[in-house]
């Protein structure tokens, strides 16, 4: 067990040093103190001093001299943000450059006197590719954000990232998204979606980078080669309390989610489901050289046709360790098969306190596969649906109060102080498995829970006068708090619905 946690305790060391300092609470009183305050507003025309003389223009924003100050903090109002395209030769190669020192913040709606005031949920601060606002794609920016050489210091927080395409043979073809080079920017709070790749990475391409990302969701981001959600090349991106959901890429090419090539990534709380890779290997991750740390994660629902439903790793080289995380869920076209490597199946991973339905079938070394499950999560809203689904945001993945995830973790005091909701962990006895911490008391569950349904039927189930009409319906009722569900069919015809 010594030799499979040295690493894991590598890639601890790092994400703690690669973090620390870098997840402070903004106000307004730190931004009016060494920073100079830039208001932008769609389609203003002033100079940036205040909401009424806002500026419209979010790249001559960035752009400003600092004057003294030590950066300065963008408050940017709800509305949509295209790439500045006056006078280029090709307007689909003009993106949003980021920079040192400059901290962009959407989510306010244009009236607000203290930073606190802004809700970047209500409020969506859009930076968009589709510059042309026509029907078709075709003609959007190449990369919406552009990240190059920058440090901790660049910020990108409450803001929706979308609407960046490329085609094949275009020669910028990668991360259409946000395009990341030998670059440690922060990104909070932040969406990205609707992104599409005509070669890697639909929503994110980094090389030589190692990104913060907390709170981001990437969403319906798709790539015709490698990593529908990302591409990721000598790097190691932290991502924490992220969810990675609908990402999908061309037949034949692996990396439904991500495409890992020599990149240790850390996610922790994150949520990577109903990913998609059709015919290729790796429905969430593609692990080549590359030895990724998931703790308290959720991968649930993700597909490949070929190897793999959620991880597939390459080589031998490849090394992943799963902690405290629930594998649910994951197909390729044959059954069950959350993770899988090589030509024959020979990879190497190791999973700790973790629920893994179907338990062991990879025969795993026991040193590797410690303190594990194979029960039902119990979540309070599953969609049972592999691969991509229309349905995927419609599912509430938190855990029920009889749930086997409960206390059934291995504590990593330092590293588990939030879950994905933002509460506290520990609450119990132990860490729960899983991206949640139920916050409340666990009970034992029960056994049984019995549905009772007949033709024509409008009741909840609790009885034959209170029966079920639809069969469906009654499939589709959580188990709760339940064991194991018993239903009861009364004697007539049940027609799909």
């Amino acid at each position: 067990m010594e030799s499979s946690s040295t690493p894991f305790k590598a890639l601890f060391l790092a994400f703690i040093i690669l973090i620390a300092g870098e997840m402070p609470s903004f106000s307004s009183s730190e931004a009016a103190g060494d920073r100079l305050i830039v208001f932008v507003s769609e389609g203003a025309e002033g100079t940036g001093s205040s909401w009424a003389d806002a500026m419209g223009n979010l790249q001559e924003a960035v752009d400003l001299p600092f004057d003294g100050y030590e950066g300065i903090d963008i408050w940017l109002s709800a509305g949509t943000y295209y790439p500045d395209t006056t006078g280029a030769a090709d307007k689909r190669q003009v993106w949003l450059s980021l920079r040192n020192g400059v901290r962009i913040f959407g989510g306010f709606n244009g009236t607000e006197t203290q930073f606190e005031q802004r809700d970047p949920e209500t409020n969506i601060s859009r930076l968009s590719g589709d510059f042309m606002q026509s029907a078709t794609n075709d003609d959007n920016s190449y990369h919406v954000v552009m990240a190059n050489s920058l440090d901790s210091t660049s910020v990108t927080d409450g803001v929706f990232i979308s609407d960046g395409n490329s085609e094949v043979g275009t020669g910028n073809t990668n991360g259409c998204g946000l395009y990341l080079v030998e670059s440690a920017a922060v990104f909070r709070n932040v969406t990205i979606e609707n992104n599409h790749s005509g070669s890697r990475g639909g929503g994110i391409y980094m090389v030589r980078s190692n990104p913060t990302f907390e709170r981001v969701r990437i969403l319906n981001c798709s790539s015709l080669a490698f990593g529908g959600a990302g591409y990721l090349e000598e790097s190691v991106p932290v991502f924490i309390s992220c969810e990675i959901i609908n990402n999908r890429n061309a037949d034949y090419m692996p990396g439904g989610a991500f495409y890992l090539y020599q990149s240790n990534a850390v996610f922790i709380n994150c949520i990577l489901a109903h990913n998609d890779t059709g015919s290729a290997d790796g429905g969430a991750l593609y692990c080549s050289d590359s030895s990724p740390l998931i703790l308290n994660c959720l991968l649930v629902n993700n597909y490949s046709r070929r190897d793999g439903g959620a991880i597939f790793c390459q080589y031998l080289s490849s090394r992943p360790r799963i902690v405290n995380s629930i594998l649910w869920g994951n197909f390729n076209n044959i059954g069950i098969n959350h993770i899988w490597g090589g030509v024959s199946g020979e990879f190497n991973v190791d999973i700790d306190h973790s629920v893994v339905q179907g338990g062991n079938i990879y025969n795993i070394p026991e040193e590797s596969y410690t303190g594990n499950l194979d029960e039902y999560p119990r979540f309070i809203n599953a969609v049972n649906e592999t691969g991509y689904s229309e349905n995927a945001l419609e599912a509430d993945w938190r855990l029920t109060s009889s749930s086997p995830c409960l206390n059934s973790g291995y504590s990593y005091p330092e590293m588990t102080v939030s879950d994905l909701d933002g509460n506290g962990r520990v609450f119990g006895d132990s860490v729960d498995i899983g991206p949640y911490e139920f916050q409340g008391q666990a009970i034992d569950p029960s056994d049984t829970l019995v549905i009772y349904v007949k033709p024509e039927g409008t009741g909840s189930g609790t009885s034959w006068d209170d029966a079920i009409g639809e069969l469906q319906i009654a499939l589709d009722v959580p188990l709760a708090t339940y064991l194991q569900k018993e239903i009861r069919v009364s004697e007539g015809t049940y027609i799909p619905d």
